[in-house]
């Protein structure tokens, strides 16, 4: 819970916005913003009164659409997510170009979108209103190409050390498998656990990994089978493997399902990384 001082502090600073700035809030949307902001904002007794007011500016011109893209059930949710991929690809065509590297063909746009949607879903839930979200965004998405970047760079300067393994794996890469027939209580468990995978997969941006998960984890096709079913090449598939496979891994460790089943059932996810 937040301290009652620092939501009473919020409380007489949105007072006195709502009545410069004409917001119209009502006292129960004053009371929402600022255990809002108390409850998600560690550094709020840290903060002076003018860095107070302009997180609130920020949070009311933004959270409606920064709640909208959190929240899967939201009439808007798919809206606004298809506008922000529409804008990202409009920044890193606009980056791209700019870049000193922009004349070796080198960027893929599609994927790199994908990859910058995927940052910026991820980013959301700890997006504090330090700037309008908007800024917040483009920081993102530039940091996502600046990355590739200098992947594509370290890449070229000397070969990966785990090139050979990631070989390996395209060509043949399945996920391990068990010795025994699973028990009926490790059936029903793992059931549960493949409803929850699919149901966090099926929130992210990117739909294709739910794909690859399902064509790698439970049809147990090759990376280079998957790519060529889907038009990718075998390297980004590997790629989009990763990002599921840590998405799920996070949202499992938060409800403690290794503890619960590392004796139990086997997963994909417990396994050691591909490369």
């Amino acid at each position: 819970m937040p301290h009652e001082l620092d939501v009473q502090r919020c409380l007489h600073l949105l007072a006195q916005l709502n009545l410069e700035l004409g917001w119209g809030l009502t006292p129960q949307a004053q009371q929402q913003y600022a255990e809002r902001i108390a409850y998600t904002d560690a550094d709020v007794p840290r903060l002076s009164d003018s860095e107070l007011c302009r997180i609130f500016v920020y949070y009311h011109a933004d959270h409606q659409l920064v709640d909208a893209l959190l929240d899967a059930t939201h009439p808007d949710h798919v809206a606004y997510w298809a506008q922000w991929t529409r804008q990202a690809l409009r920044w890193l065509v606009s980056r791209s170009a700019a870049s000193p590297v922009a004349d070796e063909g080198a960027v893929d746009l599609e994927d790199l979108v994908q990859e910058a949607l995927y940052d910026l879903w991820r980013g959301l839930r700890t997006y504090c209103y330090r700037s309008r979200f908007q800024t917040w965004a483009f920081t993102v998405i530039s940091n996502c190409l600046i990355r590739y970047h200098r992947a594509l760079q370290t890449g070229k300067r000397s070969a990966h050390p785990h090139a050979q393994s990631l070989d390996a794996l395209i060509a043949a890469g399945h996920p391990p498998q068990g010795d025994t027939a699973p028990s009926a209580d490790e059936v029903a468990l793992s059931n549960i656990l493949d409803t929850l995978l699919r149901q966090v997969l099926k929130q992210h941006p990117d739909q294709r990994l739910t794909t690859i998960y399902q064509l790698w984890a439970c049809e147990e096709q090759s990376l280079r089978t998957i790519a060529e079913q889907l038009h990718l090449s075998a390297t980004r598939v590997h790629t989009l493997l990763r990002q599921a496979r840590a998405l799920l891994r996070d949202e499992l460790a938060s409800q403690n399902w290794f503890e619960l089943g590392s004796n139990t059932v086997h997963t994909p996810l417990a396994s050691a990384d591909p490369v």
